[in-house]
């Protein structure tokens, strides 16, 4: 995975909240057909890996957990991959049922925008909070975390490698050996994230 991702060199594109109307558009043509439609949203043709997340807020203290993720890290052009991932993380993440259109109005989208990605010397060459990471492992284990995902959580590199080879799929230890012989492929992104009371504003004020 990662020679592929470094060679298709990408300039850097920006999330903008109109790719964030977009999601939210494209989810409730389904659960919420009636709602007010934005006018037509034209996002660009620029390519760029793409990754959507919901995330719904739950109980009276503004938390938001995680709903549905779900992206590409081979680039992609965006005014396609930002429709297509929003649909497949609202309905379509394994992890979770599907949206539903009763969760809509605590609905909130963030979507990731990848490019500058470079092979890391090695496991640990990478900033928390700066960079998202591939790591790929003997055997065809591979998996990645955003640039947030560590920061969020307050973790140490060293966790964070060992928490993306169980998500990878690998079972055995990860000892030094198994380090040794992993690479990681480090990127950037930019992000967006927009409430659903937010999107409706934005329509009501025809503001895009």
């Amino acid at each position: 995975m990662a020679p592929s991702l470094i060679d298709d060199v990408v300039s850097r594109t920006d999330a903008t909240v109109q790719m964030c109307a977009k999601a939210f558009e494209t989810i409730t043509a389904t659960l919420r057909p009636g709602l007010p439609s934005p006018p037509d949203i034209d996002l660009p043709n620029s390519k760029g890996g793409v990754f959507v997340t919901w995330s719904v807020l739950r109980g009276r203290d503004s938390h938001y957990s995680l709903r549905g993720c779900i992206g590409t890290l081979t680039p992609a052009p965006v005014h396609i991959a930002v429709p297509r991932y929003a649909a497949q993380a609202a309905f379509h993440d394994s992890r979770f049922d599907p949206i539903s259109a009763s969760e809509v109005s605590k609905l909130k989208v963030g979507v990731s925008v990848l490019s500058q990605f470079e092979a890391a010397e090695h496991v640990y060459d990478w900033v928390v909070g700066v960079h998202g990471i591939v790591l790929s492992l003997a055997g065809g284990y591979s998996a990645t975390y955003l640039p947030e995902v560590c920061a969020e959580h307050g973790w140490t590199k060293e966790f964070c490698v060992r928490s993306l080879a169980e998500k990878a799929g690998f079972r055995g230890a990860v000892d030094q050996s198994v380090l040794n012989s992993a690479t990681i492929t480090r990127y950037q992104s930019s992000k967006i994230e927009l409430t659903f009371s937010d999107y409706m504003k934005l329509i009501e004020d025809n503001d895009f």
